[in-house]
């Protein structure tokens, strides 16, 4: 977040973000799928989240963004348009090369990194290569965020 202007930081500071599992483009592909091909394997439906924006490293204290360029759809208390430009300002921030890292793998290597401060994604890598990926959580506490009741109720 130290790279984020102070404006910006103070208006976000408080905001909660909705986490809509359905949002990404990958997903609503899969729900086609499944719905064309009733023998597949059903992925399992998820209730939208509304989780603060801006955490807190329990460890560090540093602030960090919780949004996803996948999941991350609205704002609460913004009205669409306000959600979706502040949402696309964060993303590009988010995914800025300036802030990222860019592994180039070689056989044999291990990648660890910290969930709560790292929007993470697998790119580069050639189909005609395996790719074998675990994911371990060494140590975590209870989850944060909050079911977002009226879109719940709202798709009922």
């Amino acid at each position: 977040m130290r790279c984020y202007p102070a404006g910006l930081k103070k208006e976000i500071e408080n905001l909660e973000v909705i986490h809509q599992f359905d949002y990404s483009d990958a997903i609503k592909q899969t729900r086609l799928r499944e719905a064309q091909n009733p023998k597949l394997t059903k992925f399992p439906t998820f209730p939208d989240v509304a989780h603060p924006l801006v955490i807190t490293h329990p460890e560090s204290g540093y602030k960090a963004l919780n949004i996803s360029p996948m999941f991350s759809c609205d704002v609460v208390g913004y009205e669409e348009e306000q959600a979706q430009a502040l949402l696309a300002k964060l993303k590009a921030i988010a995914v800025d090369t300036k802030y990222t890292y860019t592994h180039h793998w070689q056989m044999g290597d291990i990648l660890i990194w910290d969930n709560w401060r790292t929007c993470h994604t697998a790119t580069g890598h050639k189909r005609k290569f395996r790719r074998k990926m675990h994911r371990t959580t060494l140590a975590a506490t209870d989850t944060f965020g909050r079911v977002d009741e009226d879109r719940l109720k709202a798709s009922n």
